[in-house]
């Protein structure tokens, strides 16, 4: 609003009397002039950055949100895993526990990975590809247990 009503004062005074007659004047107006102009200009440059990086910023925050929901998923399914494969240890005979661990491995790597097929744009045709290969063994390592 300062500088709107700056250039308005400066265009009245250009159109005095002694605007026209005094050269002095005449320079320091037309240097104010440029001067406002300069600093209009250089505002909307700074806001146009400004707006720019904070798009940059959300982009970057919302790719690491991403990112860190993959490697929790990973890591609660070594949890997973570690915590599965103590309970089983008594009850079961070595050849069940195995197939089990195994079992239970194949899931979580197919947990860990819908987890980054959900969240991540990059390899998803490799990511849904390995899945479809895990949850094929898997389905044949039960298969083979049901029938031994």
């Amino acid at each position: 609003i300062t500088r709107k009503l700056g250039l308005d004062h400066i265009d009245k005074r250009m159109e005095s009397k002694i605007y026209k007659r005094d050269m002095a004047y005449n320079n320091w107006i037309l240097a104010l002039t440029y001067r406002l102009k300069d600093s209009k200009q250089f505002e909307s440059r700074l806001s146009s950055a400004e707006n720019d990086f904070k798009q940059m910023i959300k982009t970057e925050t919302e790719k690491e949100s991403k990112r860190l929901i993959e490697i929790l998923g990973f890591f609660s399914a070594i949890v997973a895993f570690i915590l599965a494969s103590v309970a089983i240890s008594n009850p079961f005979s070595f050849e069940d526990a195995l197939m089990f661990n195994i079992s239970l491995g194949i899931i979580l790597l197919i947990f860990v990975l819908v987890i980054s097929l959900l969240f991540s744009q990059k390899d998803t045709w490799k990511k849904l590809i390995i899945a479809i290969c895990l949850i094929l063994l898997l389905m044949l390592i039960v298969y083979q247990f049901a029938w031994s």
